[in-house]
């Protein structure tokens, strides 16, 4: 995957056309966030990112980009600014894990590394690691 298509799969993600965004996964796949499952399936994705994305925005700004026919590596850091406040209950309730509860008004800069490894071009497995502290955004 280059760059440019890697671009294509941001602004669908950044414009919440999950749909769109699961063009780029293989058929089975698995995203995995700090160790832990974040999701699965197309309806994971979908449940988790319509969440996430009903309390926040997010936004993935890469810094480096590193790809091979089967793998893609990735310094990035990912804005998240929470618009409304969730808690662990609001999260169990809608089905989601892999993600901290938040109180309204936080703004963080997370640096994470991200790695994919592809099938047929397309996202088989995602891990993100954060490999720093949240940085608060200013």
């Amino acid at each position: 995957m280059t760059r440019e298509q890697y671009q294509q799969y941001l602004e669908s993600f950044n414009g919440k056309d999950y749909d769109r965004v699961l063009d780029f996964w293989a058929p089975e796949f698995s995203v995995w966030v700090q160790g832990e499952l974040l999701f699965d399936s197309p309806e994971g994705l979908k449940r988790t990112y319509a969440f996430l994305h009903a309390h926040v925005t997010e936004e993935v700004r890469v810094k480096e980009f590193l790809s091979s026919n089967d793998r893609i590596f990735i310094e990035a850091d990912v804005r998240i600014i929470a618009q409304y406040s969730f808690t662990n209950d609001d999260l169990k309730v809608a089905g989601v894990r892999g993600i901290m509860p938040m109180q309204a008004g936080v703004a963080l800069d997370i640096p994470q590394f991200i790695h994919y490894h592809l099938e047929n071009g397309l996202f088989k497995t995602g891990t993100c690691l954060i490999s720093e502290a949240p940085r608060p955004v200013i």
